[in-house]
Protein backbone atom coordinates (compact mmCIF):
# COMPACT_ATOMS: atom_id res chain seq x y z
CA UNK A 1 0.00 0.00 0.00
CA UNK A 2 1.21 3.52 -0.80
CA UNK A 3 1.91 5.46 2.38
CA UNK A 4 0.88 8.91 1.21
CA UNK A 5 -1.28 10.58 -1.42
CA UNK A 6 -0.51 14.25 -2.06
CA UNK A 7 -3.51 15.98 -3.62
CA UNK A 8 -2.76 19.14 -5.63
CA UNK A 9 -5.70 20.97 -7.27
CA UNK A 10 -4.55 23.11 -10.19
CA UNK A 11 -6.36 26.16 -11.54
CA UNK A 12 -4.69 29.18 -13.18
CA UNK A 13 -1.42 29.00 -11.24
CA UNK A 14 1.16 28.76 -14.02
CA UNK A 15 3.42 31.21 -12.20
CA UNK A 16 3.62 29.05 -9.07
CA UNK A 17 2.76 25.42 -9.80
CA UNK A 18 6.21 24.26 -10.88
CA UNK A 19 7.79 25.36 -7.60
CA UNK A 20 5.01 23.54 -5.77
CA UNK A 21 5.40 20.23 -7.60
CA UNK A 22 9.20 20.30 -7.49
CA UNK A 23 9.08 20.68 -3.70
CA UNK A 24 7.15 17.39 -3.39
CA UNK A 25 10.14 15.52 -4.78
CA UNK A 26 12.60 17.16 -2.39
CA UNK A 27 11.37 15.31 0.69
CA UNK A 28 13.72 12.30 0.73
CA UNK A 29 10.82 9.92 0.02
CA UNK A 30 11.13 6.92 -2.28
CA UNK A 31 8.76 7.32 -5.22
CA UNK A 32 7.03 4.00 -4.50
CA UNK A 33 6.11 5.38 -1.08
CA UNK A 34 3.88 8.20 -2.28
CA UNK A 35 1.74 9.40 -5.17
CA UNK A 36 0.98 12.89 -6.44
CA UNK A 37 -2.61 13.42 -7.57
CA UNK A 38 -2.84 16.46 -9.82
CA UNK A 39 -6.46 17.58 -10.17
CA UNK A 40 -6.66 19.80 -13.23
CA UNK A 41 -9.74 21.82 -12.32
CA UNK A 42 -10.30 23.12 -15.85
CA UNK A 43 -7.33 25.49 -15.69
CA UNK A 44 -7.47 28.20 -18.35
CA UNK A 45 -3.78 29.07 -18.45
CA UNK A 46 -0.58 27.07 -19.06
CA UNK A 47 -0.36 25.50 -15.60
CA UNK A 48 -0.39 21.92 -16.87
CA UNK A 49 2.21 22.67 -19.55
CA UNK A 50 4.44 24.17 -16.85
CA UNK A 51 4.70 20.80 -15.07
CA UNK A 52 4.32 18.41 -18.05
CA UNK A 53 8.01 17.44 -18.06
CA UNK A 54 7.95 16.70 -14.31
CA UNK A 55 4.87 14.49 -14.71
CA UNK A 56 6.48 12.63 -17.61
CA UNK A 57 9.70 11.99 -15.71
CA UNK A 58 8.09 10.34 -12.68
CA UNK A 59 5.93 7.22 -12.42
CA UNK A 60 3.95 8.19 -9.31
CA UNK A 61 1.65 10.84 -10.82
CA UNK A 62 -2.09 10.48 -11.24
CA UNK A 63 -3.63 13.31 -13.28
CA UNK A 64 -7.38 13.93 -13.04
CA UNK A 65 -8.89 16.30 -15.60
CA UNK A 66 -12.25 17.90 -14.89
CA UNK A 67 -14.29 20.96 -15.77
CA UNK A 68 -13.84 23.83 -13.35
CA UNK A 69 -15.86 22.87 -10.26
CA UNK A 70 -13.94 24.57 -7.49
CA UNK A 71 -11.44 23.59 -4.84
CA UNK A 72 -13.81 21.49 -2.71
CA UNK A 73 -14.84 19.12 -5.49
CA UNK A 74 -11.26 18.91 -6.76
CA UNK A 75 -10.10 17.79 -3.31
CA UNK A 76 -13.04 15.41 -2.88
CA UNK A 77 -12.28 13.78 -6.23
CA UNK A 78 -8.66 13.46 -5.20
CA UNK A 79 -9.67 11.72 -1.97
CA UNK A 80 -11.85 9.28 -3.91
CA UNK A 81 -8.98 7.99 -6.08
CA UNK A 82 -6.23 8.25 -3.45
CA UNK A 83 -4.38 5.01 -2.76
CA UNK A 84 -2.32 6.25 0.16
CA UNK A 85 -2.85 5.38 3.79
CA UNK A 86 -2.56 9.11 4.52
CA UNK A 87 -3.52 12.21 2.54
CA UNK A 88 -1.80 15.58 2.33
CA UNK A 89 -3.49 18.53 0.62
CA UNK A 90 -1.14 21.00 -1.05
CA UNK A 91 -2.39 24.15 -2.77
CA UNK A 92 -0.66 24.65 -6.10
CA UNK A 93 0.61 28.14 -5.31
CA UNK A 94 2.34 26.98 -2.11
CA UNK A 95 5.18 24.53 -1.49
CA UNK A 96 6.82 22.30 1.11
CA UNK A 97 9.97 22.86 3.13
CA UNK A 98 12.81 20.70 1.81
CA UNK A 99 13.20 17.36 3.68
CA UNK A 100 10.45 18.22 6.18
CA UNK A 101 7.81 15.67 5.18
CA UNK A 102 9.69 12.39 5.62
CA UNK A 103 10.21 12.46 9.43
CA UNK A 104 6.62 13.60 9.98
CA UNK A 105 5.24 10.87 7.74
CA UNK A 106 7.40 8.18 9.37
CA UNK A 107 6.16 9.14 12.85
CA UNK A 108 2.58 9.29 11.56
CA UNK A 109 2.82 5.79 10.07
CA UNK A 110 4.38 4.48 13.27
CA UNK A 111 1.65 5.84 15.56
CA UNK A 112 -1.31 5.32 13.17
CA UNK A 113 -2.95 8.58 14.24
CA UNK A 114 -6.05 10.01 12.58
CA UNK A 115 -4.41 13.41 11.98
CA UNK A 116 -0.84 14.68 12.16
CA UNK A 117 -0.36 18.46 12.34
CA UNK A 118 2.77 20.36 11.41
CA UNK A 119 3.49 24.07 11.34
CA UNK A 120 3.54 26.53 8.46
CA UNK A 121 4.82 29.99 7.74
CA UNK A 122 3.58 32.68 5.39
CA UNK A 123 5.88 33.95 2.67
CA UNK A 124 5.90 36.77 0.14
CA UNK A 125 9.32 36.30 -1.44
CA UNK A 126 9.03 34.24 -4.62
CA UNK A 127 12.38 32.58 -3.92
CA UNK A 128 11.88 32.00 -0.21
CA UNK A 129 12.93 28.61 1.11
CA UNK A 130 13.03 27.38 4.67
CA UNK A 131 15.43 24.59 5.66
CA UNK A 132 14.55 22.39 8.61
CA UNK A 133 15.36 18.72 8.06
CA UNK A 134 14.54 17.30 11.51
CA UNK A 135 11.57 17.26 13.88
CA UNK A 136 12.10 19.64 16.78
CA UNK A 137 9.16 18.68 18.96
CA UNK A 138 6.29 16.21 18.67
CA UNK A 139 3.52 15.07 21.01
CA UNK A 140 0.41 12.92 20.91
CA UNK A 141 -2.93 14.57 21.57
CA UNK A 142 -6.62 14.21 20.73
CA UNK A 143 -8.77 15.90 18.13
CA UNK A 144 -10.97 17.35 20.83
CA UNK A 145 -7.99 18.92 22.55
CA UNK A 146 -6.96 20.44 19.24
CA UNK A 147 -10.47 21.80 18.81
CA UNK A 148 -10.05 23.59 22.14
CA UNK A 149 -6.61 25.01 21.43
CA UNK A 150 -5.92 25.25 17.70
CA UNK A 151 -7.35 28.17 15.73
CA UNK A 152 -5.52 27.41 12.46
CA UNK A 153 -8.35 26.20 10.26
CA UNK A 154 -6.21 25.29 7.26
CA UNK A 155 -6.15 21.79 5.84
CA UNK A 156 -2.81 21.90 4.06
CA UNK A 157 -0.37 21.54 6.96
CA UNK A 158 -1.95 18.31 8.18
CA UNK A 159 -1.79 14.62 7.23
CA UNK A 160 -5.14 12.79 7.35
CA UNK A 161 -5.67 9.04 7.55
CA UNK A 162 -7.82 8.20 4.54
CA UNK A 163 -9.77 5.53 6.44
CA UNK A 164 -10.61 8.11 9.13
CA UNK A 165 -12.08 10.47 6.51
CA UNK A 166 -14.02 7.65 4.83
CA UNK A 167 -15.35 6.07 8.04
CA UNK A 168 -16.65 9.44 9.22
CA UNK A 169 -17.83 10.56 5.76
CA UNK A 170 -15.90 13.82 6.06
CA UNK A 171 -15.79 15.77 2.80
CA UNK A 172 -15.38 19.34 1.64
CA UNK A 173 -18.60 21.26 1.04
CA UNK A 174 -18.87 21.85 -2.72
CA UNK A 175 -19.22 25.31 -4.20
CA UNK A 176 -18.21 27.48 -1.25
CA UNK A 177 -15.31 29.64 -0.16
CA UNK A 178 -13.65 29.08 3.26
CA UNK A 179 -14.16 25.32 2.83
CA UNK A 180 -11.25 24.51 5.15
CA UNK A 181 -13.11 25.74 8.25
CA UNK A 182 -16.00 23.24 8.55
CA UNK A 183 -13.75 20.42 7.32
CA UNK A 184 -11.18 21.12 10.06
CA UNK A 185 -13.75 21.47 12.83
CA UNK A 186 -15.45 18.20 11.95
CA UNK A 187 -12.12 16.39 11.75
CA UNK A 188 -11.04 17.64 15.17
CA UNK A 189 -14.30 16.69 16.87
CA UNK A 190 -14.26 13.19 15.39
CA UNK A 191 -10.54 12.36 15.60
CA UNK A 192 -9.45 10.23 18.54
CA UNK A 193 -5.68 10.16 18.18
CA UNK A 194 -3.52 12.95 16.74
CA UNK A 195 0.07 14.11 16.53
CA UNK A 196 1.24 17.68 16.86
CA UNK A 197 4.69 18.96 15.88
CA UNK A 198 6.26 22.38 15.63
CA UNK A 199 8.23 21.33 12.56
CA UNK A 200 7.74 23.75 9.67
CA UNK A 201 6.31 21.67 6.83
CA UNK A 202 4.41 24.12 4.67
CA UNK A 203 5.18 27.47 3.07
CA UNK A 204 1.97 29.39 2.47
CA UNK A 205 2.17 32.01 -0.23
CA UNK A 206 -0.09 34.93 0.66
CA UNK A 207 -1.16 36.44 -2.65
CA UNK A 208 -3.18 39.68 -2.92
CA UNK A 209 -5.18 38.17 -5.81
CA UNK A 210 -6.08 34.89 -4.08
CA UNK A 211 -9.74 33.88 -4.02
CA UNK A 212 -10.07 34.23 -0.26
CA UNK A 213 -8.67 37.77 -0.19
CA UNK A 214 -10.70 39.35 -2.95
CA UNK A 215 -13.87 41.40 -2.48
CA UNK A 216 -16.53 40.11 -0.05
CA UNK A 217 -19.10 39.51 -2.79
CA UNK A 218 -22.46 37.73 -2.64
CA UNK A 219 -20.91 34.28 -3.11
CA UNK A 220 -18.53 34.83 -0.23
CA UNK A 221 -21.28 36.17 2.01
CA UNK A 222 -23.40 33.09 1.32
CA UNK A 223 -20.36 30.85 1.85
CA UNK A 224 -19.82 32.49 5.23
CA UNK A 225 -23.41 31.72 6.21
CA UNK A 226 -22.93 28.07 5.24
CA UNK A 227 -19.71 27.89 7.27
CA UNK A 228 -21.45 29.39 10.33
CA UNK A 229 -24.41 27.04 9.91
CA UNK A 230 -22.23 23.95 9.59
CA UNK A 231 -20.29 25.04 12.67
CA UNK A 232 -23.50 25.26 14.70
CA UNK A 233 -24.61 21.86 13.37
CA UNK A 234 -21.62 20.26 15.10
CA UNK A 235 -23.28 20.88 18.48
CA UNK A 236 -24.31 17.20 19.01
CA UNK A 237 -20.59 16.29 18.97
CA UNK A 238 -20.02 18.59 21.97
CA UNK A 239 -23.05 17.79 24.12
CA UNK A 240 -21.08 15.50 26.46
CA UNK A 241 -18.38 18.09 27.20
CA UNK A 242 -19.12 21.59 28.45
CA UNK A 243 -15.66 22.84 27.40
CA UNK A 244 -16.20 21.71 23.82
CA UNK A 245 -19.70 23.21 23.78
CA UNK A 246 -18.45 26.57 25.08
CA UNK A 247 -15.64 26.54 22.54
CA UNK A 248 -18.07 25.80 19.72
CA UNK A 249 -20.33 28.65 20.85
CA UNK A 250 -17.40 31.04 21.03
CA UNK A 251 -16.21 30.03 17.55
CA UNK A 252 -19.69 30.52 16.08
CA UNK A 253 -20.03 33.91 17.80
CA UNK A 254 -16.62 34.98 16.52
CA UNK A 255 -17.55 33.98 12.96
CA UNK A 256 -20.88 35.82 13.12
CA UNK A 257 -19.36 39.04 14.47
CA UNK A 258 -16.48 38.88 11.96
CA UNK A 259 -18.99 38.24 9.18
CA UNK A 260 -21.08 41.24 10.20
CA UNK A 261 -18.00 43.44 10.62
CA UNK A 262 -16.72 42.50 7.15
CA UNK A 263 -20.13 43.10 5.61
CA UNK A 264 -20.34 46.48 7.33
CA UNK A 265 -17.34 47.62 5.31
CA UNK A 266 -18.74 46.41 1.99
CA UNK A 267 -20.13 48.96 -0.42
CA UNK A 268 -23.43 47.19 -0.96
CA UNK A 269 -26.98 48.46 -0.85
CA UNK A 270 -28.95 48.50 2.37
CA UNK A 271 -31.44 46.01 0.94
CA UNK A 272 -28.60 43.55 0.24
CA UNK A 273 -27.34 43.85 3.81
CA UNK A 274 -30.84 43.18 5.12
CA UNK A 275 -31.33 40.19 2.84
CA UNK A 276 -27.98 38.77 3.91
CA UNK A 277 -28.70 39.09 7.62
CA UNK A 278 -32.14 37.55 7.01
CA UNK A 279 -30.46 34.60 5.28
CA UNK A 280 -28.14 34.15 8.26
CA UNK A 281 -30.99 34.15 10.77
CA UNK A 282 -33.05 31.75 8.66
CA UNK A 283 -30.10 29.36 8.52
CA UNK A 284 -29.59 29.39 12.29
CA UNK A 285 -32.88 30.56 13.89
CA UNK A 286 -31.67 29.19 17.23
CA UNK A 287 -28.96 31.87 17.61
CA UNK A 288 -28.30 32.28 21.32
CA UNK A 289 -25.06 33.44 22.92
CA UNK A 290 -24.91 34.26 26.62
CA UNK A 291 -21.25 34.35 27.66
CA UNK A 292 -20.75 37.94 28.74
CA UNK A 293 -22.51 41.21 28.05
CA UNK A 294 -21.30 41.58 24.46
CA UNK A 295 -22.61 38.17 23.43
CA UNK A 296 -25.95 38.75 25.13
CA UNK A 297 -26.48 42.15 23.51
CA UNK A 298 -25.57 41.03 19.98
CA UNK A 299 -27.60 37.84 20.35
CA UNK A 300 -30.65 39.89 21.44
CA UNK A 301 -30.27 42.36 18.58
CA UNK A 302 -29.89 39.62 15.98
CA UNK A 303 -33.11 38.01 17.19
CA UNK A 304 -35.21 41.13 17.84
CA UNK A 305 -33.90 43.88 15.52
CA UNK A 306 -31.47 42.41 12.97
CA UNK A 307 -31.94 45.14 10.34
CA UNK A 308 -31.33 47.90 12.87
CA UNK A 309 -28.25 46.11 14.14
CA UNK A 310 -26.66 45.58 10.73
CA UNK A 311 -27.42 49.17 9.68
CA UNK A 312 -25.94 50.64 12.87
CA UNK A 313 -22.90 48.41 12.46
CA UNK A 314 -22.55 49.66 8.88
CA UNK A 315 -22.55 53.31 9.96
CA UNK A 316 -20.11 52.57 12.77
CA UNK A 317 -17.82 50.89 10.24
CA UNK A 318 -17.77 53.65 7.63
CA UNK A 319 -17.71 56.56 10.10
CA UNK A 320 -15.75 55.40 13.16
CA UNK A 321 -13.53 52.57 11.91
CA UNK A 322 -12.81 53.87 8.41
CA UNK A 323 -12.53 57.61 9.14
CA UNK A 324 -12.33 58.69 12.78
CA UNK A 325 -10.05 55.97 14.18
CA UNK A 326 -7.39 56.24 11.41
CA UNK A 327 -7.39 60.03 11.86
CA UNK A 328 -7.04 59.61 15.64
CA UNK A 329 -4.09 57.25 15.24
CA UNK A 330 -2.36 59.59 12.78
CA UNK A 331 -2.73 62.54 15.16
CA UNK A 332 -1.55 60.45 18.10
CA UNK A 333 1.52 59.27 16.18
CA UNK A 334 2.32 62.83 15.15
CA UNK A 335 2.09 64.04 18.76
CA UNK A 336 4.32 61.19 19.98
CA UNK A 337 6.95 62.01 17.36
CA UNK A 338 6.78 65.71 18.23
CA UNK A 339 7.28 65.24 21.95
Amino acid sequence: MISLSIIVPVYNVEKYVRTCVESLFRQGLAEDMFEVIIVNDGTEDHSMEAIADIINSHSNFNVLNQQNQGLSIARNNGITVAKGEYILFVDSDDFLVKNSLKPILEKTLETKVDIAIAEFIEIKDEKAEYHQPTIQHIKETSGRQLFLTDSKNYVWHKLYKKKFLEDNNIKFIPGIFFEDIPFTHECYLKAEKCLETNTILYLYRRRPDSITRSYFNKEKRLSSIIVITRTMELKPLTDDDIQLYDRLQNIAFEYITKFICTMAHCKIKRQERNLTIDALIQSIPYISFNKGTKQKIISYMLKKMPHTYIQSRYYYGIVVEDKLLPRYHRIRTLIQRTF
